[in-house]
């Protein structure tokens, strides 16, 4: 166990007490290390500032959409708003339209002349 724990040894000129280098405690956090992002997305490593900023940034873009997303629901509450109205009053004043026809007139008329020309 003794083997394991770091000398001490002096830093040049200042007094303070930094560990020897241990080539196989390097090897063991390098190996650790690879085995972890091996299994683990890597993330990138960013300035805090750039973090910020880029959080910031995002926070405005869902500020942005859920006005956006508040727009929408008014504009949807509004036509349905409209489409009842519009049904109410076509109830009120018993307004109809003519049922659908299965062929538009154009084509209906050309059906027509095909049939009495034989084709």
């Amino acid at each position: 166990m003794s083997s394991l724990l770091p000398r001490k040894r002096t830093y040049e000129g200042r007094g303070e007490k930094l560990p020897a280098p241990n080539p196989s405690m390097t090897n063991f956090f390098f190996s650790f290390s690879c085995r972890r992002a091996s299994r683990l997305n890597p993330f990138e490593c960013k300035d805090i500032k750039i973090a910020l900023h880029e959080i910031r940034e995002l926070q405005n873009e869902i500020e942005n959409l859920e006005m956006a997303k508040a727009d929408q629901t008014r504009t949807i509450q509004n036509l349905l708003e409209s489409v009842e109205r519009l049904n109410r009053t076509v109830m009120n004043h018993g307004l109809t339209t003519p049922p659908p026809t299965l062929y538009p007139a154009s084509l209906q008329n050309r059906c027509d002349k095909c049939i009495a020309i034989g084709k």
